[in-house]
């Protein structure tokens, strides 16, 4: 699942609303059923901005480092994960298996003042926060002439 934001606030998170309007249909049996997981596959991203750059902190609880994945291509960046898990239970007279699936992905379109070269990242106590230093864009208007 693919989740293109840009960075404004004031933008809802729509898999989430629509995982809402699935619960209340179902009368919230749905995650019962399914797992509350599938519904919320979209990580939660609070963006904040400074003087010198854009601060991205995305909910990342349970993943390590290892688990999550980012890209940039384009003035588009990546952030992803895809953790399976798998646990075995064994008792004398039966196997207990428990499976684990956790998979996101979100894309953020950046501004065109990010110093892409040295954006950074950090993740500590399931907060994954991403540092998007800016430069300064001069921009370049031309007069053209007519003829």
């Amino acid at each position: 699942m693919m989740s293109n934001i840009f960075l404004n606030p004031y933008l809802p998170n729509t898999s989430k609303e629509v995982g809402g309007l699935i619960e209340n249909f179902f009368n919230g049996s749905i995650s019962n059923f399914i797992g509350s997981d599938f519904l919320n596959s979209s990580a939660s991203i609070n963006v904040s901005e400074s003087d010198r750059a854009f601060l991205l902190e995305v909910a990342t609880p349970g993943l390590s480092k290892k688990d999550i994945e980012l890209k940039l291509d384009n003035g588009l960046l990546t952030i992803s994960s895809n953790k399976k898990e798998e646990k075995m239970n064994e008792r004398e007279r039966y196997t207990r298996r428990e499976f684990s699936y956790a998979a996101f992905e979100r894309t953020v379109k950046l501004p065109e003042n990010i110093d892409e070269a040295n954006i950074s990242a950090t993740s500590k106590d399931g907060v994954l926060t991403i540092t998007l230093p800016k430069v300064e864009v001069k921009e370049t208007v031309k007069t053209i002439k007519i003829k």
